[in-house]
């Protein structure tokens, strides 16, 4: 089964704040269109996995983590 994508790539240099503004107008996307699923990744891998490591299982390491975050308004 083929699932159509889009691919991007945004150089922020140290304007984090920059990264946090893509991801959230991604968010909103999703909100938009109900099929969308995002995944964002930054230089260290899956940053949102980092955000959210004090409420994530304690069975999710960074061996296993990958593809394990997205972004969906559902």
């Amino acid at each position: 089964m083929y699932f159509p994508r889009i691919s991007g790539r945004m150089i922020h240099g140290d304007a984090v704040d920059d990264e946090w503004l893509a991801v959230w107008l991604l968010r909103e996307a999703t909100r938009e269109y109900d099929e969308l699923i995002v995944s964002v990744r930054d230089s260290d891998g899956e940053f949102l996995l980092a955000e959210a490591a004090m409420h994530i299982p304690h069975w999710i390491t960074p061996e296993n983590s990958e593809h394990r975050v997205s972004v969906s308004a559902q």
